[in-house]
């Protein structure tokens, strides 16, 4: 696991995370941002995300690619709860289930 930033969603639906300042193109596993969702993911994004840390799992297939992304959602007595970022569009409407 390893802490990135949120950047941008690009027009065809893949995420821009930064990762030690350096930006990563790369599309969130098992999620798909429409075309027609993408300037609405956008601002949904950056409104949310930006210069929030994420916790982002990869594998490394040629391309890096983000298998997983979580987000701080809140903190409470027991501690830090962290949430699934692509569960959190689909829930949005702003991204599908592949």
């Amino acid at each position: 696991m390893e802490e990135c930033f949120f950047d941008k969603v690009l027009p065809n639906g893949n995420v821009v995370f930064k990762i030690n300042d350096l930006p990563y193109e790369t599309s969130l596993k098992g999620i798909l941002i429409p075309e027609t969702r993408v300037e609405t993911a956008h601002i949904f994004l950056s409104e949310r995300a930006t210069d929030i840390p994420l916790r982002c799992t990869f594998t490394n297939s040629g391309n890096l690619n983000i298998v997983f992304v979580e987000y701080l959602a809140w903190r409470d007595k027991s501690g830090e709860v962290w949430k699934d970022l692509g569960e959190t569009l689909v829930q949005q409407k702003l991204a599908k289930w592949e």
